[in-house]
């Protein structure tokens, strides 16, 4: 129809914000004016970020009032129902649980790389050029494959990893 909105343009991604400041109706919208080019980046990120903070937060507040153990409706781990083996996320939801309700021991058993989780996805959020940096994404996708690894282990050490 005329003047109707394509359909990818409805449709949001992780890169959405930066086909917005590349759109000619934007650009052209600050002229050529730098200061006012910068003032409306920093407001898409801004608003970007307001999104996410609103999601995040629903979503917690969704999961403190909703136990995943005694929950049957929220989602399993696909990859452990598939193979029966855990996977590096397995435990996350429980955990994030735990956390909601002050149980900080229980969290880590059920998932140790939660909380490291959290801090590095803050820092790339703050400085998203630090996940091309091969120092960063080596050292991490490392971490998550071994983690992934010794934690289906059955042997003493290892089955601590395991969430339980």
């Amino acid at each position: 129809m005329p003047g109707s909105v394509p359909r990818a343009a409805l449709r949001w991604d992780s890169v959405s914000w930066l086909r917005i400041m590349q759109h000619p109706d934007f650009r052209e919208s600050a002229g050529n004016d730098p200061v006012k080019k910068i003032k409306q980046e920093r407001l898409v990120k801004l608003l970007f970020f307001i999104f996410l903070a609103a999601a995040g937060g629903l979503g917690l507040a969704f999961l403190y009032f909703h136990d995943p153990v005694s929950t049957r409706w929220l989602p399993q781990c696909a990859f452990y129902r598939l193979t029966g083996f855990y996977c590096s996320g397995c435990g996350t939801t429980r955990a994030l649980y735990a956390a909601l309700h002050g149980e900080f021991y229980v969290a880590f058993r059920y998932n140790l790389l939660l909380f490291p989780s959290l801090v590095l996805i803050g820092v790339l959020l703050w400085k998203p050029h630090l996940a091309l940096r091969t120092w960063v994404a080596y050292p991490v996708l490392i971490i998550l494959v071994l983690y992934w690894i010794l934690r289906n282990i059955p042997v003493y050490p290892f089955l601590l990893l395991a969430p339980h």
